[in-house]
């Protein structure tokens, strides 16, 4: 046994067993790889301990172990004692290999049956294994992660050698969400020599190859071929329902490569093919999903792919825009997508490789790699041939095709293409080249390349990249792609890059199977060296500085070196050599020669080696961040220093200082800053300290470096400058030019400019900043007769000088006199007038602007103001404008007139209510057509009898009743991406959104005559994307953009008018503009003649935090009339009018009504949370509001639909909450309302599209009269099929037919019509007649042929077959009994049947849940084929079940950010901990791993997070709720970052490599200083002193709610408020860490009484300022009218001022609303619980100790705090006897100790002989009594005191208020 760390740590270092070290995870340890005939009884262990521990089973040498059983190894410390028990119990297991053989190549561990190969996938040590037969794997199931043979986090690093066979009926189908399937999930070894035939298949959501998921770390594949289908089929929603399935992978070898860390070994594919189809499935992506398909790898990082062929056809033709940009569709002959890394030291190279499949792609296709997407490492493509043709299928967007490379970054040398390279498009961002369609950076070459079939070899490039060696590049003809000329030229390239020469060889008559007559690559030879470079120099471990342009070396050694005889160590290029060798005097330069290994090349360099001069302190020092170096001087006291701007620390990527440095005497340095250690590493030729850092808490000053080395301290004064990142400067809402000097900043302001609003933001936020002498990064600043002021940030003072710029009031006069005007400054700013109108506009040097003025009808004029027309003053400009004439073509409606849906929700009040009788059910509705539209179409538009849509960049007009093409528009100058928003009508004119893909990359409004389809205008550009529908409103449209959450959008109005006649593309521009942080998505407006209302975005970063705006504004100007701000979540609906109120909806799952007056004045919203997240537009029906939202995360499934109160005083849900029904899936559209059938059944009929994956459309029955839904469920009115299947986000629309039109993501647009029941007797005979013979299939029949029946009515008795039907509906039934009886039978015999000897109780209950729902599904069944299904659900479910699923435990605890660095060596400042993830049970799989877990809990929470997919959460995103703030390593200080726990235990390995049991409790947790919180993770001696445990595992602290409930109870402690009144701003999250001014507001009638703030009293006044509001931070306020609601209390009694004193400073309350009950006994528990108010209800723990004080009373805590603080002793040593009446004395003796408590002094006394009762007084009363006469607290009553007399309430209240008033006060 070897020493460890600490005497009291008790640990299992390792252990080995006949040389086979045991692996340790956590207590459990696992020794593989012994032979089955190895005896193990001959074997001891061999152990390492912690520093003195020992075993508590005896000596090592006296431990042995059995195959498979478990023995317990107990290592006790070295101070381990009966009374101190430091000890901790490991279960080590040994296993033996069941197969035959020793695992060596020799002797490999045989697989010869499917049983051995059993054997092999339940342990695989690394070995040698070998395949003797072929193998039918049928049958076989996945492990979790997908896979046969291993799981995530287990890497295969053995040999599996095929020997030549084959891998048959292996069939992998993986459904889960990110489900995954392969034979290996991770090979880190070797496979080679097998063969998976054309009998298997592999099918998965998420990542699918054939051999492995993952070849990481080394992992080989040599010699393999694989025969069968890979296919991935992506699905649109992710656990938990966030956005669509990401990072999908399908290869036809393996899925992915990678490396996990740097310099590990390559990656290699050895003479591999696949032969099999690689798709991802068209069917089953919507939005493009990012999805990447390769022939051989679908995504590639650091690896060779080397002789190695496709031949199968690659598919990943779903070619939509990605739901997150136009490029996220890789397809490639190889490899989908490449990932290059030469940070991890490993490059990516594809070398002699041949691809002669087709390739079929959406965006980025390319022969040989799809795309290479960025330009982190090299990626080398040399001697490869693509004989496949490639296909690019986007439509509307981006498409890059080549033969060899679609996009990206790449060297490709000798390699050839003869491929057609086609596309679906000649649009100009279509770029096609034979061996690249689109080359980026200019690292990219290609050279000696050759060309056939195609004119061009690059069909675009970026960055003015122009490829190397073009001369070298050849056009051939197709018919010698194949000829021996062209492959000898081929063969001719004598210099490979990688020094792998491949030639290519005519295929032997086998291989033509394959091959056909295609030159295939044959033998590689290792090429000769041609380069001659010296990579490295070093002398004893010394690196050299290399100058390769001026070939010179030098190198410094330490003190005293004798040069005279040093051996160098030389790194050069492969295979070179170099003069001279062995040692050399360097006390000269010597002059070395490097020859390349082909003797073709030398080169000389000259090297310079010297010891360092001193002896001691530096020879060198620099300081760098990242790329960045920083000057470093020295002063006279030998101490260094660098001066680094805050603004460069803040914006560089890279957050840590790197120290470089070399110490004269060649020793290494340590070195700390403010008590942290540095990490010691190395930087080329230098030592180096590295000093991490987060942003977030580092603050300006002197940081001091303390270095030590050899004796010797350097120190390091690194001097932070701060700095400000921003300045704005504002008067009401305008921005005021401010310019950056070298003292500070200039600030213009006009010269009548007397207070401006400052925002001076920190370049490092935890900066403080005083603006003019207020502490704040914001403030408002009187600048009167200034010329400066000042902003000091952390103690520098930056002046801000004031120039005083001359002003002219600029006034416009129009005709017509309502024209909008548009002011726009010199930087394209909009100005906005004062409230009369008046432009205030600066003149001088710089400022210039423009105008223009608009209106509906007119023709726009524009003008310009500069320094000349601005001189101070007043100016008039009057414009009038000229009418524009009309160019609108009249338009025949078509006959005869089937309604019209002319906008987004069908009207202007964007109320979705028809009175089209629509169909009823699902049985009642027929699909009347079904028609695919190209290219994204948007939601229907009905007009003139005909449906509108666009599609790409055409609109199509389409006949409602066929679903025909009419007539399709002329193309548009953009396209839309999103197609979510249908186009608009007015005017004569269609107006079509147009996103940023045109040519100016903005988006437009572009309109376009509604008879014609020509067009007529297009918009002015707009940045971001238009994504809010267009309101059309007496010749005006209004929308809006929206760019990212917490950017800019602009809402802006448009006149329709064509301006221009003899123009089809005349430039409109806005009439108006209004901008605002955050954006506006997906809110219509609602418009009239005189305002127009529409909402924004929060501007935050979630979506549902305060911040929000309804806007009203002037309908033709934009004059804002009124607001309503800080709404809560993003607003994602359009504006709904009815009655006096507007509603909206917002993200965060709110329904708003405000009510509005006919001059657009706006009433203070009232808001309705509902459940989760509300993106569709209310409907308003009646005395009903219709909303939808998703369930309690966004986009969670299944949604809800809510029936709320629209004509109460308050919106409420009607029924007490209960008038609601649940959706399938989530409604995120806007809902259709049917008043149809309100008359004569009482009913509305509810019609919304589900954002899942089928795209069902749901229908409601809702009661209008008792206010239900008819079920509590959806019913299902129609469901897509087929290609018609996908999600759907389009509101329906319907004509007066009352047929419902929608498309959804699958392109296709249907039409539903209800059923047209004929009342002709002879055909419902007919109908009767066919019904027989019955099978499981009538039931429609018969339910069709009695709906006619009951239609014929009168004529219902002429029916003569009416027998025949009872006859039918009979026997059907009894064929339903007696199929569900069967079923039932058959269900209960596979239940009982099942095996369950090793089913966990677990497993054994999820069987049983399992069969009774399949009973209550079968039962309620109603249709024979229903019951087949159930069954079958069944059955398979049962089937699945290996009952050894587990059931685990998660809680996510996070933390606020901190103010400052924690670290609690120093201080004792520790963030509050708060829990983001209560404690939740999930089920799982066997074997399921932390990670598992991890993703699942995170996902289903809607939570964010980086890292976890490489073993390590960095970071991770808070709920919304919280902020949404990146919560990350060092966030939080140098030691902070995230950990996780199982059962109380961090375990020592990442989550993929953790495997769960049973019951297990994960906790994960923030922790803010690792070295005195975490409690069981000090083995590390960095870490001995832990003080006393006051920290430990401070995580555990936080509640176990949900972080809504938190914000909730925090929000309520800092700010209380009492009733009668309110307080604005409504507190959030957001307001903590700021100045908050907080405003009182009393309800009519009353007044404010007092604030307190943080217990104290401020007086009774209406406004108070936090200076910064912190989570401790406590405030009060109480409104009073004067007037008590007591009935029992009148002004006249003598205690009236005291009751009113005691209710008023909330000590006392009512016995009941109304009185007050003065003269009712007091009892000992009342009395306690108002000292206990008055004191300020602290928070208190534990329990008093009195066993009559009842759990959760309202006394119970009161009890407990007086108790602990010796305010009461109890009645006794048990009881406190809380419903006694308290006495006088018992009052005076507690008034008395809680005088005591508070500290005010208890001296005062006074005689009692004066009362005549004195004598009557307790012993323990009498000081007490004493001290209460003396402060004139007890006064008696006819001279006496009454001492064991029980007191009133009203004296008690007289006896508080002269305590409080008189004493109290006194002390204070």
């Amino acid at each position: 046994m070897e020493e460890g760390d600490e005497s009291s740590v008790s640990k299992l270092i390792s252990i080995s067993l006949g040389g086979h070290e045991g692996v340790i995870s956590g207590t459990t340890v696992k020794i593989e790889g012994f032979a089955a005939d190895d005896d193990l009884t001959q074997l001891a262990p061999v152990i390492k301990l912690s520093k003195g521990s020992s075993i508590k089973e005896g000596l090592p040498e006296d431990i042995r172990f059995e195959s498979g059983k478990a023995k317990t190894i107990t290592v006790l410390a070295e101070d381990y004692t009966t009374k101190n028990k430091h000890s901790k119990a490991y279960k080590v297991t040994v296993y033996k290999m069941e197969l035959k053989g020793e695992g060596t190549e020799e002797n490999p561990f045989l697989i010869g049956s499917v049983d051995d190969f059993k054997k092999f996938v339940k342990m695989h040590p690394a070995g040698y294994y070998k395949q003797t037969c072929d193998l039918n794997l049928s049958g076989l199931k996945a492990q979790t992660g997908g896979a046969i043979v291993n799981v995530q986090g287990d890497p295969f690093k053995g040999i599996y050698d095929g020997g030549g066979h084959k891998i048959t009926g292996l069939q992998l189908k993986n459904e889960n969400i990110t489900g995954c399937a392969a034979l290996f999930h991770t090979i880190s070894g070797t496979v080679k020599n097998l063969t998976i035939d054309s009998s298997c298949s592999f099918t998965a959501r998420q990542w699918v190859g054939s051999f492995a998921l993952y070849l990481k770390d080394g992992g080989t594949l040599e010699n393999c071929v694989n025969e069968a289908s890979v296919t991935c089929k992506p699905s649109d929603k992710m656990q938990g329902g966030s956005d669509y399935t990401l990072n999908c992978f399908a290869g036809g070898i393996v899925a992915r490569t990678d490396s996990s860390w740097r310099n590990v070994a390559q990656n290699q594919i050895t003479s591999c093919r696949n032969d099999g189809s690689v798709t991802v499935d068209p069917a089953d992506v919507a939005n493009g999903s990012f999805a990447s398909a390769g022939g051989l790898v679908g995504g590639a990082a650091n690896v060779k792919i080397s002789r190695s062929a496709n031949t199968g056809a690659v598919s990943n033709a779903k070619s939509r825009p990605s739901y997150y940009g136009t490029d996220g569709n890789y397809t490639g002959g190889l490899v989908g997508q490449i990932d290059p890394n030469d940070a991890l030291g490993v490059k990516t190279e594809i070398i002699g490789c041949v691809n002669t499949g087709k390739v079929t792609g959406g965006c980025n296709v390319g022969g040989v790699a799809g795309k290479v997407n960025n330009k982190g490492g090299s990626v080398l493509i040399e001697s490869c041939r693509n004989l496949g043709n490639v296909h690019a299928t986007n439509t509307a967007d981006v498409q890059n095709a080549g033969g060899i490379l679609g996009c990206g970054y790449a060297e490709i040398y000798n390699c050839d293409s003869a491929a057609a390279i086609t596309g679906e498009t000649t649009a100009a961002s279509a770029y096609r080249g034979a061996i690249a369609g689109y080359l980026r950076c200019e690292n990219s070459v290609i050279s000696r390349c050759f060309v056939a079939n195609a004119d061009s070899v690059v069909g675009g490039q970026a960055n003015g990249v122009s490829y190397s060696g073009a001369v070298e590049t050849k056009f051939i003809a197709a018919s010698d792609v194949n000829s021996q000329t062209h492959i000898d030229e081929l063969n001719a390239y004598e210099k490979p890059k990688s020094l792998l020469k491949i030639t290519f060889r005519k295929p032997t008559e086998e291989e033509k199977e394959w091959a056909g007559d295609n030159y295939i690559p044959g033998e590689a030879e290792t090429a000769k060296g041609y380069e001659a470079k010296l990579l490295g120099f070093a002398i004893d471990g010394r690196q050299a500085e290399i100058d390769e342009a001026a070939k010179t070396v030098t190198l410094v050694l330490p003190n005293g070196t004798a040069l005279t005889s040093l051996t160098p160590t030389l790194t050069r290029s492969s295979g070179a050599t170099y003069t001279p060798a062995g040692a050399q005097d360097f006390s000269g330069p010597v002059t070395y020669t490097v020859t390349s290994e082909d003797k073709s090349a030398t080169a000389t360099y000259t090297v310079t080696v010297t010891a360092a001069s001193e002896a001691s302190g530096l020879g060198s020092f620099a300081v760098k961040q990242g790329s960045t170096a920083y000057t470093v001087t020295d002063g006279q006291d030998g101490k260094k220093t660098v001066t680094i701007p805050a603004s460069a620390l803040a914006s560089n990527a890279e957050s840590a200082l790197t120290f470089l440095y070399r110490t004269n005497s060649g020793e290494k340095a340590t070195g700390t800053i403010g008590g942290t250690a540095l990490t010691q590493t190395t930087s080329g030729a230098y030592d180096a300290l590295s000093w991490p850092f987060s942003t977030a808490t580092l603050t300006s000053g002197t940081k001091t470096l303390t270095m030590t080395f050899g004796g010797e301290t350097q120190l390091v004064d690194i001097v932070i400058v701060p700095e400000l990142s921003s300045l704005s400067v504002k008067i009401a809402d305008a921005a005021q030019r401010v310019t950056k000097t070298e003292t500070g900043y200039k600030l213009d302001l006009p010269d009548s400019a007397s207070t401006v609003s400052v925002t001076a933001v920190p370049a490092l936020t935890s900066d403080t900043v005083t603006i003019s002498g207020t502490a704040n990064t914001t403030a408002d600043v009187d600048v009167t007769g200034k010329t400066s002021f000042d902003i000091v940030v952390s103690g520098k003072t930056l002046t801000v000088a004031i120039n005083r710029v001359k002003t002219t009031s600029v006034t416009f006069t129009t005709t017509p006199a309502d024209a909008a005007v548009t002011v726009i400054d010199q930087a394209g700013t909009p100005v906005l007038p004062d409230s009369k109108g008046v432009y205030t506009l600066l003149g001088g040097s710089g400022y210039s602007y423009t105008y223009r003025v608009s209106s509906s009808g007119y023709v726009t004029k524009t003008g310009s103001l500069a320094q000349v027309h601005l001189k101070g003053g007043s100016l008039l400009i009057d414009v009038s404008l000229a009418p524009a004439g009309s160019t609108v073509t009249p338009v025949d409606p078509t006959e005869p007139v089937t309604g019209e849906w002319p906008s987004f929700r069908g009207n202007d009040s964007n109320n979705g209510v028809t009175s089209a009788k629509t169909p009823v059910s699902k049985d009642e509705t027929v699909k009347s057509w079904s028609v695919s539209i190209v290219g994204t179409p948007t939601p229907p538009l009905m007009v003139n009898g005909k449906l509108y849509v666009l599609s790409a960049n055409t609109v199509k007009a389409i006949d409602p009743k066929t679903g025909t093409v009419t007539a399709t528009s002329e193309k548009l100058v953009g396209s839309s991406q999103f197609g979510t928003n249908p186009i608009a009508y007015g005017d004569g004119k269609f107006y079509i959104q147009l996103d940023a893909n045109t040519s100016d990359e903005k988006a437009h409004v572009q309109a376009i005559d509604a008879a014609t389809l020509k067009s007529v205008w297009v918009s002015e550009g707009f940045e971001g994307q238009l994504i809010s529908p267009i309101t059309y409103h007496n010749g005006y449209i209004y929308t809006g953009t929206w760019q990212q959450e917490e950017k800019a959008g602009t809402y802006f109005c448009l006149s329709t008018t064509d301006e221009d006649p003899t123009s089809t593309t005349e430039t409109k521009q806005t009439s108006w503009t209004i901008s605002k942080q955050g954006g506006f998505y997906w809110v219509g407006a609602y418009a009239t003649d005189n305002y127009v209302i529409f909402g924004s975005d929060n501007g935050k970063g979630g979506s549902t935090e305060y911040g929000s705006t309804l806007y009203s504004v002037n309908a033709k100007t934009g004059t804002v009339i009124d607001t309503e701000t800080n709404l809560i979540g993003d607003l994602r609906s359009a504006v709904v009018k009815s009655g006096s109120y507007v509603y909206f909806t917002s993200k965060a799952g709110y329904l708003y009504r405000a009510a509005v007056s006919s001059d657009g004045q706006l009433g203070t919203p009232e808001a309705l949370k509902l459940d989760g997240m509300i993106t569709g537009t209310p409907v308003v029906c009646g005395d009903t509001v219709f909303v939808t939202c998703s369930g309690q995360t966004q986009f969670q499934s299944p949604g809800k639909i809510y029936a709320i109160k629209a004509d109460a005083e308050t919106m409420s849900v009607y029924n007490d909450g209960t008038a609601k029904a649940t959706t399938t899936g989530y409604i995120q559209s806007s809902l259709l309302v049917s008043d149809a059938y309100k008359a004569g059944e009482g009913k509305l009929y509810i019609y919304g599209s589900c954002n899942e994956e089928n795209g069902t459309i749901n229908f409601f029955k809702y009661d209008v009269t008792a206010h239900t839904f008819d079920t509590g469920v959806t019913k299902e009115l129609y469901t897509p099929t087929g290609a018609e299947k996908q999600y759907n986000l389009c509101s329906l629309i319907c004509d007066a037919r009352g047929t419902l039109y929608f498309k959804n993501d699958s392109g296709y647009l249907t039409a539903l019509a209800r059923e047209v029941i004929e009342t002709d007797v002879s055909k419902v005979e007919d109908m009767i007649d066919a019904l027989f013979p019955i099978t499981d299939d009538s039931l429609t029949a018969i339910k069709q042929a009695r709906r006619y029946y009951e239609a014929l009515g009168d004529k219902k008795s002429e029916v003569t077959n009416l027998t025949s039907l009872e006859r039918a509906e009979a026997e059907y039934q009894q064929r339903l009994t007696n199929k569900r009886q069967t079923a039932l039978d058959d269900l209960k015999k596979i239940y009982d049947a099942k095996d369950t000897k090793d089913f966990t109780a677990r497993g054994l209950q999820k069987l049983k849940e399992a069969y009774e729902e399949g009973v209550r599904n079968i039962n309620n069944a109603d249709d024979c084929k229903l019951v087949e299904s159930s069954f079958n659900a069944a059955a398979e479910k049962i089937n699945k079940l290996n009952g050894k699923d587990i059931t685990v435990t998660f809680r996510l605890i996070g933390a606020l950010q901190a103010t400052q660095d924690v670290n609690l060596t120093k201080d004792s400042y520790l963030p509050e901990y708060v829990t983001w993830i209560p404690t939740t049970s999930y089920d799982l799989q066997e074997d399921a791993t932390v990670y598992d877990l991890y993703t699942k809990a995170i996902g289903e929470a809607g939570l964010r997070s980086i890292g976890e997919e490489n073993d390590y959460v960095r970071t991770i995103y808070a709920p919304s709720c919280l902020g949404g703030y990146a919560l990350s390593e060092f966030t939080n200080g140098a030691r902070s970052g995230w950990m996780y726990t199982v059962n109380g235990t961090h375990p020592d390995r990442g989550l993929k490599n953790w495997k769960l049991k049973d019951g297990d409790v994960v906790v994960w947790h923030y922790i803010n200083d690792y070295a005195h919180e975490a409690a069981d993770w000090f083995d590390d001696p960095d870490y001995p002193a832990l003080g006393d445990g006051t920290y430990y595992n401070g995580w555990l602290r936080a509640a176990d709610i949900s972080p809504e409930q938190y914000v909730q109870q925090l929000l309520g402690k800092i700010l209380k408020v009492g009733k009668n009144g309110t307080v604005e701003p409504k507190l959030t999250l957001s307001h903590i860490g700021r100045s908050v001014t907080f405003t009182f507001k009393p309800d009519k009638g009353y007044h404010v009484k007092d604030v307190k703030v943080d217990g104290k009293s401020v007086g009774a006044v209406t406004t108070y300022t936090v200076d910064k509001l912190t989570v401790s931070t406590r405030i009060e306020v109480a409104f009073t009218n004067g007037v008590l609601p007591f009935t029992d209390v009148r002004e006249a009694d003598w205690f009236y001022d005291d009751v009113v004193y005691a209710y008023e400073n909330g000590l006392f309350s009512g016995t009941s609303d109304t009185t007050f009950s003065p003269n009712a006994s007091m009892t000992r528990a009342m009395l306690v619980t108002v000292l206990y108010r008055l004191e300020g209800q602290p928070t208190v723990s534990g329990r008093s100790g009195f066993s009559d004080v009842t759990i959760g009373s309202y006394y119970e805590a009161a009890v407990t705090w007086a108790a602990d603080n010796g305010i009461v002793n109890g009645t006794s040593a048990v009881t406190f006897s809380p419903s006694e009446n308290v006495t006088r004395e018992q009052i005076a003796a507690i008034l008395f100790r809680y005088a005591q408590y508070k500290q005010y002094g208890t001296s005062a006394s006074a005689s009692l002989s004066a009362f005549s009762d004195a004598a009557a007084v307790s012993t323990y009363a009498k000081a007490p009594l004493s001290w209460a006469v003396a402060e004139k607290l007890v006064n008696g009553t006819d001279g006496k005191l009454l001492p064991r007399a029980s007191a009133t309430r009203a004296q008690v209240a007289t006896m508080l208020m002269r305590f409080v008033e008189d004493l109290a006060k006194q002390r204070n």
